[in-house]
């Protein structure tokens, strides 16, 4: 069972969550929640701050360059500034 919950906020964060409700098109309540999940996360560090969990929604949605970058990133590299000094 969800609980309500009545504040009140700042005429400066009012401003704030309405323009973040129009970009988003998310519902006030919708926003706030997830600003306190949010919140609670980064309180009890449990939020992401490894910085692979940061970028791991990315991986793999990036096509092109040479396949075994990871592995032979310092030959590459070489290879790009080979000469430049």
């Amino acid at each position: 069972m969800e609980t309500q919950l009545t504040l009140r906020i700042p005429q400066r964060l009012a401003r704030q969550l309405d323009s973040l409700v129009r970009k988003k098109r998310k519902p006030r309540s919708s926003i706030v929640r997830e600003a306190i999940e949010a919140y609670f996360q980064r309180e009890t560090g449990r939020h992401k701050d490894h910085p692979f969990d940061r970028v791991q929604d990315l991986i793999g949605s990036v096509s092109g360059g040479p396949p075994d970058l990871g592995a032979r990133h310092r030959e590459y590299f070489k290879e790009l500034f080979h000469g430049r000094r």
